[in-house]
């Protein structure tokens, strides 16, 4: 073999040197800096003769990015092996530092191969790998002992093997000819006693496992070479038929996991992988820690890293075990990004939804995947599962996560590097100092400010409620249940006691809802404060990180995000108890959003995954405001119409994002179609106390939708004038368009809501309608208008001779700017517990909550005497009513006849045929609230088949002789209507809930 020391004189220049040919040694000593140079010289223990090796030949290929850095150490480490290989390619995707010029000097510009800045690692390889095949050959060796076996040896420009990886990767595969993939151990850059990599594999999550602990040392604990599932491409040797029969490295996965899934292919192809311990290559893992920009990746790397992961776990599984792969994959992105969102980190959160959903919703793709992949399977899966980690692990780091979120440590940014891959990271020196400089430069990032300074303006908000004992209930807000499972059965129960009973389909926001109490620890009343809480801030993270797709100018983005964050809607909605605006104020412009993208409007070409992204997020808030749909539907054909009118395409993704809420919403859509009441109306109970029967018209216009905990409609009065003027931008009119689009629609289905009243079949009276949802999307159009007009307008205004334009723009500058100031102090002032409040339902006495438990007695009538005559009246069952009754209470005409009767009963002149008749009901009970009425305790007194039980301070209690029902909690007085009953001794009105 021609080894590195063996091919001719020492004084042959780079440019004099043969192609793909190594010179000599290479300098005589180079401070690596993040290496010790001791580590680099050649010490070369006892072990086979260099001649042994004779009949393998080895091509390295290195491909290099912007890595001027690094290389010449790398490049010095190359220099030192004590067996070198034969052959040397560089591959440089179009790097903007030294890199090319490095690779020059040291290889000879015939051995150095330059490919466009967006190739990946699998691509450039590949390129590497024609050329080699093109390459003049290099001359067979003499004493080759067998045939001769070609290996290639992928290199980052990152790493450095030390001077005997190579030759005791060679030893290994030499001494059993089966195995086809060897990977040394790695080692980090600056402390080479940390270990990295002993192997690689990936859990049933998608995440890059190594078997490490953080920070692990190497103290010889994993010196053994062993079979693994996969080995990392930094240092790679590779034998090049097996290379050739797998067709490489997957070019679907340009730089992560694409080792992974080399690994899997070529075990389940019935060849050998194994690590070598005891040759060694130390990494920086540069670009999975983001030390530099990668041009292969379009977009975030954490979607990267996600989409690479999900679909290699996808493509490569059994084929019986795909369904559950799946099943798992899409319930651990949802709780990935529920965890995000918890940990405030929304862009993740995103970057994980259009990472692994792009995957998940693409069935053609992975059919197509697995269909390739098919062909070269001689293994069952099952006979290299023992080399996968086993479900433990998965345990592990479950819980490893829900700790780190607890305590307030987690990294749930999703990047490729801890938050992604068990085991340790890199070491290098700046990675080192990751403490205090990294959270400083964390928290000196605007979004994060911003995000921060309004959840303390959310908490002082909440002063009056943050202390309080019980669950948050009070205006649209129900209490929740005892914990996460009763929302689970809520939503999969086929019948609901409440009232009369119902077998309506629970409202679909249970489920969400209860993913978010998962991550809160299994506590329902955590998710909810969570949800009205977090609406202030994270509308406005959201609101910061899409202005930056329209203005580059830090102060519009945040006057606009902390405005939009205060917009009316928001706050109304949280001191309402509202879930659903308070909801979609952050999820419903991610959502539009991602169909922006899907039609190709501020990028250059449209996207069929993010047309599922954008139609999963909506299906998730129309879940809570089913409204929601036509306001997208609205803003979808205005952008289409404005954009590529004529593009069929845009048109088909429109559809099909329209189409994902009402299949994914089932059966809960059929039941919307057929009760217009809770189709119009949003999460939670409806009232019409919470709602502004005569609300101008122009409030909708100015972002006010009206109603408790709403400030004054003329403090946003300034965003109109904005957005008016921001059409007069003409070199940006379509952007500016766009956003008036999106004012429109609200503008439509606000104007339509003004005014109007329905029934809901579960309310049976007319409860007016709450434009909230509407006058958000009329308020963060205005504010994307005037912050597009905005941008630049101080050079525009210099260009004119000073008159009335520039005292015009002064004034509505100033006032804008006030807008936030305004809305702010307005929020502060009123705080979120006018409506709201905190505590347990009232419940029956003890004894008649042990009565309920008999099946045959579910429900009691309690009855509670308002005052003026008015006495109200309502069938309460199990606990009361909880979050979700609302929408799957029955119609009021489930009990028709039951006012006169129970009219009848209070007047005195009821008997036993009126007992039954309430028994009917599934009655065991009739609860009187306190104070008690004296003249309507002796007439219950005196009604037969009414037998007293007790008298308690918290009121009175009647058992039904008759076989009735059972019971327990009673209904909130806001709850009941007012119904005209005459009785022989007085004229009294009683309510029905």
């Amino acid at each position: 073999m021609t080894t590195l020391h063996e091919q001719g004189p020492a004084d042959r220049g780079p440019a004099e040197r043969g192609p793909h040919e190594r010179g000599p040694g290479g300098p005589d000593r180079v401070s690596t800096g993040f290496l010790d140079d001791a580590a680099l010289e050649p010490d070369r223990p006892p072990g086979p003769d260099l001649r042994a090796f004779d009949r393998h030949r080895v091509t390295a290929v290195m491909v290099g990015h912007n890595g001027g850095r690094w290389l010449p150490y790398s490049l010095a480490a190359l220099d030192r092996l004590a067996l070198g290989p034969a052959r040397v390619f560089a591959v440089d995707t179009a790097s903007t530092d030294a890199t090319h010029e490095l690779l020059t000097a040291e290889l000879g510009p015939a051995s150095v191969l330059s490919v466009p800045a967006g190739t990946g690692f699998g691509a450039a390889v590949a390129h590497a790998v024609q050329a080699l095949r093109t390459a003049p050959g290099l001359p067979a060796p003499k004493a080759a002992d067998g045939p001769l076996v070609e290996w290639l040896w992928l290199l980052h420009d990152d790493c450095a093997p030390e001077p005997e990886t190579l030759r005791r990767l060679l030893a290994a595969v030499d001494a059993s000819p089966s195995v086809a993939v060897a990977g040394p151990k790695v080692r980090g850059w600056h402390d080479s006693s940390r270990l990295l990599e002993v192997g690689v594999a990936i859990t049933g999550g998608g995440r890059r496992e190594t078997g490490l602990d953080r920070g692990e040392l190497d103290q010889g604990q994993h010196d053994g070479r062993r079979d693994v599932l996969a080995v990392g491409s930094a240092g790679m040797l590779v034998r090049c038929d097996v290379w050739d029969e797998l067709g490489g490295l997957d070019p679907r996965l340009p730089l992560f996991r694409d080792d992974v899934d080399f690994g899997w292919r070529a075990n389940l192809a019935g060849h050998r992988v194994v690590v070598v311990p005891d040759a060694v290559l130390h990494h920086v893992e540069a670009a999975a820690h983001g030390r530099r920009k990668l041009a292969a990746v379009h977009g975030s790397v954490h979607r990267a890293d996600r989409r690479s992961a999900v679909r290699v776990l996808l493509s490569n599984c059994a084929a019986y075990t795909l369904p559950w792969h799946w099943l798992r994959l899409a319930v651990g992105t949802v709780g990935r990004i529920l965890g995000l969102l918890l940990g405030k980190a929304p862009v993740q959160a995103w970057d994980e939804l259009l990472g692994a959903g792009s995957v998940l919703a693409d069935p053609v793709g992975l059919a197509r995947a697995r269909r390739a992949r098919a062909p070269l399977r001689r293994v069952p899966a099952r006979q290299v599962a023992h080399l996968r980690p086993s479900w433990v692990s998965g345990l592990r780091h479950g819980a490893e996560a829900v700790t780190a979120l607890v305590s307030g440590r987690a990294d749930l940014s999703g990047s490729t590097g801890s938050a992604l891959e068990s085991g340790p990271t890199s070491d290098d020196a700046d990675e080192l100092e990751v403490g205090p400089s990294r959270l400083r430069q964390l928290a000196g990032r605007t979004g994060v400010q911003l995000t921060l300074t309004l959840l303390l303006v959310s908490l002082l908000a909440f002063r009056g409620l943050l202390f309080g004992s019980g669950s948050l209930q009070g205006g649209a807000l129900l209490p929740t249940g005892d914990g996460v499972s009763s929302l689970w059965q809520s939503y999969a129960a086929g019948w609901h006691d409440v009232g009369t009973g119902s077998a309506v389909p629970a409202p679909p926001y249970l489920v969400p809802l209860a993913l978010v109490a998962t991550l809160a620890l299994g506590k329902a009343w955590l998710a909810v404060d969570l949800l009205l809480l977090l609406a202030v801030p994270l509308a406005a993270l959201v609101a910061y990180r899409l202005l930056s797709r329209v203005t580059s100018g830090r102060a519009y983005r945040v006057v606009g995000a902390v405005t939009y964050a205060l917009l009316p809607a928001v706050t109304g909605s949280v001191a309402t108890g509202r879930l659903g605006t308070a909801v979609a104020a952050w999820l419903l412009p991610l959502a539009l959003w991602a169909g922006a993208g899907a039609f190709g409007i501020g990028r250059t070409g449209g996207s069929t995954s993010r047309a599922l992204v954008s139609g999963l997020l909506l299906a998730v808030v129309v879940a809570f405001v089913p409204t929601a749909w036509a306001l997208a539907a609205l803003a979808g054909v205005g952008a289409v119409l404005l954009w590529s009118p004529t593009a069929w395409l845009a048109w088909a993704r429109l559809a099909a994002i329209l189409a994902v809420p009402p299949l994914a919403l089932l059966p809960w859509t059929g039941h919307l179609l057929h009760d217009r009441g809770t189709l119009l109306l949003e999460a939670g109970a409806a009232s019409p106390s919470l709602t502004t029967r005569a609300l101008p018209a122009w409030h909708v216009l100015a972002a006010n939708p009206g109603g408790p905990g709403v400030p004054a409609a003329w403090l946003t009065v300034p965003l109109v004038l904005a957005g008016l003027a921001a059409l007069a931008r003409r070199d940006r009119r379509r952007a500016v368009a766009t956003a008036w689009v999106v004012v429109g629609s609200g503008l439509l289905v606000g104007f339509a809501a003004v005014g109007r009243e329905v029934v809901p079949a579960a309310v049976g009276r007319p409860v007016p309608l709450w434009p909230g949802v509407a006058t958000l999307l009329v308020g963060g159009g205005l504010l994307a208008a005037a912050a597009i007009g905005a941008e630049g307008a101080g050079v525009r205004l210099a260009s004119y001779r000073f008159g009335w334009r520039q005292p015009v723009a002064a004034v509505l500058a100033a006032l804008t700017v006030l807008v936030p100031l305004a809305l702010g102090v307005s929020w502060l002032t009123r705080g979120a517990s006018s409506v709201l409040s905190t505590g347990q339902p009232d419940i029956l006495p003890a004894y008649v909550q042990v009565a309920s438990e008999v099946p045959a007695r579910p429900r009691a009538l309690v009855l509670q005497d308002q005052g003026g005559g008015v006495v109200g009246y309502a069938l309460v069952s199990g606990q009361g009513r909880r979050l979700g009754d609302a929408e799957v209470a029955p119609p009021v005409s489930t009990a028709q006849g039951l006012g006169p009767v129970v009219s009848t009963l209070l007047s005195g002149t009821g008997g036993l045929s009126q007992v039954r008749f309430v028994a009917g009901f599934g009655v065991g009970f009739v609860v009187v609230d306190a104070p008690v009425d004296p003249t309507l305790e002796r007439r219950l007194d005196g009604t037969p088949g009414l037998e007293r039980v007790s008298a308690v301070s918290t009121g009175a209690v009647w058992r039904l002789v008759p076989p009735g029902a059972r019971v327990q909690l009673r209904v909130q007085p806001a709850t009941m209507s007012p119904i005209l009953i005459k009785s022989p001794c007085c004229a009294s009105r009683i309510q029905k809930s």
